[in-house]
């Protein structure tokens, strides 16, 4: 599959899948903005890119707070001059029992995990509405549909990622918006 002329802005690109992600799509021909909570690491991922031929910028993106999220999508536009495809990469994990799990830890994880989601996904459906159509990809985990013991608030933000996809997908279609759902299991980083 060609990228060429299209343009990607994937969070949570400063490593793991998210820079995979990123160096990926700059092969294929497309333009990337890495997009991290971590600007060093979206950074170093831009740079990865450029030093292979690629086109890439880098933000810094906390996926909590609205404001940031809505600056990526502009930088990614006003960089390249279109945005094509939003990869939702950023996430965290907190391993405790539930019992063990404060309220901080897990508003930690679904703040990041699923509210990023939340807040990812409305700014780009209008990015995209108004270009005329695109593509949303999360990326979810093998934990949204089978729990394992100590990954209470992860499963749970994860889960709520599946529901969120099926509902953007629903409300993005008559806008030309696709947007799907990958849910891996542990990768090798």
């Amino acid at each position: 599959m060609t990228f060429a002329g299209r343009v990607g802005l994937i969070t949570g690109a400063g490593s793991g899948i998210g820079r995979a992600t990123a160096r990926i799509l700059a092969e294929r021909g497309g333009a990337v903005v890495a997009a991290d909570v971590n600007r060093t690491g979206a950074e170093e991922t831009a740079a990865l890119i450029r030093s292979a031929g690629g086109r890439a910028e880098a933000v810094g993106c906390d996926v909590t707070r609205a404001d940031e999220v809505d600056g990526a999508i502009e930088r990614a536009r006003r960089a390249f001059g279109r945005l094509d495809v939003v990869v939702n990469c950023a996430g965290i994990l907190r391993v405790a029992a539930l019992e063990d799990t404060s309220e901080k830890e897990w508003g930690e994880v679904l703040a990041v995990n699923l509210t990023g989601a939340f807040l990812l996904t409305r700014s780009s459906l209008r990015a995209l509405r108004e270009q005329g159509g695109g593509a949303i990809v999360h990326i979810a985990s093998r934990a949204a549909i089978r729990a394992k013991e100590g990954h209470g608030a992860y499963s749970a933000s994860k889960a709520g990622i599946l529901q969120l996809t099926q509902m953007a997908a629903v409300e993005g279609a008559r806008h030309g918006i696709r947007v799907n759902c990958v849910c891996p299991g542990f990768i090798d980083t």
